[in-house]
């Protein structure tokens, strides 16, 4: 009886240390399995701080370009501003010159009816073309003394002068008004930017696995890259647009110090 509880005893030692060499080597493998867990969370920490300073640093440069966009914005609206003024004063300097004209005209018809009272120079309207054909109650008239070429000569110059002007000013308002237009669609552009930057720091937070490198390049860099030139071209055509301006601008002032030249010439010679 002894013998078979010592028997038992010895055997049931036995199973107790297999199970702890077992357990033990279960041990051993936890561990290892935990260092290398512990490596890998260690990695995706790295990364994961990689990832937000990359996208801190995507959300800086897009503001940047927002901030320059709106500003390129605001001064493109400024320019506007500026044509539309400078507009209405071409419109005043054209009134102005046509008033001069008229007046200029009165005078020679005065001085004319002064040296031959018996003739008379017809009046001849700047808005209208000239029609110099006499009528049929005229050419049953007697001969009476026609105007000076001159003072005709003068007052159609005169005329085609001014409607050069205004033709010059519709096309300035057609440029203006194209100019509108295109600054309206920069404005639209701008919005359409900053929702695909909104959208890009979207998809920028949500991608968090080991894919986003490859991501990053295709929603970061590229988008980025295509903004910059985007601004780009609407520095370029804002420049373009207030250089056509300008001379636009030096040909209308040239065609004005031309004809009040021709007046002054005018003026002197009938004096």
């Amino acid at each position: 009886m002894l013998l078979k509880d010592m028997q038992a005893a010895l055997d049931r030692v036995k199973e107790l240390e297999q199970n702890n060499t077992r357990l033990e080597r279960e041990e051993r493998t936890f561990h290892a399995n935990c260092e290398k867990l512990k490596g890998e969370v260690h990695a995706l920490r790295t990364e994961n701080n990689n990832m937000r300073t990359e996208v801190l640093g995507y959300t800086r440069e897009l503001d940047k370009l927002r901030r320059e966009a709106r500003t390129e914005a605001y001064k493109s609206e400024k320019r506007l501003d500026d044509m539309r003024l400078e507009n209405l004063r071409l419109r005043a300097e054209s009134k102005d010159n046509r008033r001069q004209l008229d007046e200029c005209q009165m005078r020679l018809e005065t001085r004319a009816m002064e040296r031959d009272p018996g003739g008379r120079i017809p009046r001849i309207l700047i808005n209208r073309p000239l029609n110099l054909t006499p009528t049929r109650k005229q050419s049953e008239e007697p001969a009476v003394a026609k105007p000076p070429p001159a003072i005709v000569d003068l007052v159609d110059l005169s005329s085609r002068r001014i409607n050069a002007l205004e033709e010059e000013i519709e096309l300035l308002e057609e440029k203006l008004r194209t100019t509108s237009a295109e600054v309206s669609s920069a404005q639209l552009e701008v919005k359409e930017r900053d929702l695909e930057i909104m959208r890009l720091n979207s998809e920028q937070e949500r991608r968090g696995d080991k894919n986003n490198e490859s991501g990053r390049v295709l929603y970061g860099t590229d988008p980025v890259a295509r903004l910059n030139d985007q601004v780009d071209y609407l520095h370029e055509r804002s420049e373009s647009l207030e250089k056509e301006c300008q001379e636009q601008r030096a040909q209308f002032q040239k065609e004005k110090e031309e004809l009040h030249r021709r007046w002054v010439q005018t003026e002197n010679e009938r004096v």
